[in-house]
């Protein structure tokens, strides 16, 4: 088995306590990775990013998907940038609710991988549609949420052949396109490389997932126990320079 040591893509808004952890348990398991870390319209996170080691920029304002195509070929370049700056075989999409607790250890290859919920389905007319495409398409889970890993030259290869110009079109299929994590799928399964689930190496800070607490996986979704928390006083001193 090999460890995974990834880079991260982080957007981050208006949650100082819980990006501050986020950030701090990445970096407790991968203190030499890259992370691209934007703000997103929202706080300056100048500070964490110099403490964590971070590439930061402050960009305008993307906001929650549901997104039109123009704000999704925006968000897909952000995720591009992090791909071209880092240097690590693989790129994780890091976000506030995400939780590192140990290292990754896999041994095959994949281009996209993340977590599996027997409710993340993509719908039957554009799984059909994909099916007519790609014969060696079996499953028609999606993920592409905080946690998941991409290969980055796969990342690459799906970003340039995909073609907005039928947004309209899949959409009509699947109006969850235009949330992220199914479009991050699609972006994959359309460059040929189906979604891996690995559900040894995630879970959920839900009950769908009652021992998450203690069952040892590396990666938490779903942890929102920091949200809406100011940082602490322990935490701005550790900031300080």
């Amino acid at each position: 088995m090999a460890v995974i040591a990834p880079d991260a893509f982080f957007r981050a808004y208006k949650n100082p306590k819980a990006t501050f952890e986020c950030l701090k348990a990445f970096r407790r398991f991968y203190p030499e990775t890259a992370i691209y870390l934007i703000s997103d319209g929202g706080d300056d996170f100048g500070d964490m990013a110099r403490h964590f080691e971070c590439e930061y920029e402050r960009l305008d304002r993307l906001g929650r998907p549901p997104w039109n195509a123009q704000q999704m070929a925006e968000w897909l370049r952000r995720m591009t940038v992090a791909a071209e700056r880092g240097t690590s075989r693989h790129l994780m999409l890091l976000e506030e609710d995400v939780l590192i607790r140990g290292v990754i250890n896999r041994s095959e290859h994949f281009a996209i991988a993340g977590p599996h919920h027997s409710f993340a389905r993509l719908s039957q007319p554009l799984f059909e549609h994909l099916r007519a495409r790609f014969r060696h398409l079996t499953s028609d889970h999606y993920g592409g949420c905080g946690g998941t890993l991409m290969d980055r030259q796969s990342l690459f290869e799906a970003s340039s052949r995909f073609d907005f110009a039928s947004w309209e079109f899949l959409a009509a299929l699947d109006h969850r396109i235009a949330h992220s994590d199914v479009f991050l799928t699609l972006l994959f399964i359309l460059a040929g490389h189906p979604y891996l689930s690995l559900e040894d190496v995630y879970c959920e800070a839900t009950q769908l997932y009652p021992d998450w607490e203690t069952d040892g996986r590396p990666i938490v979704h779903q942890y929102k126990r920091f949200y809406g928390q100011p940082l602490a006083l322990e935490d701005l001193q550790e900031l300080r320079p």
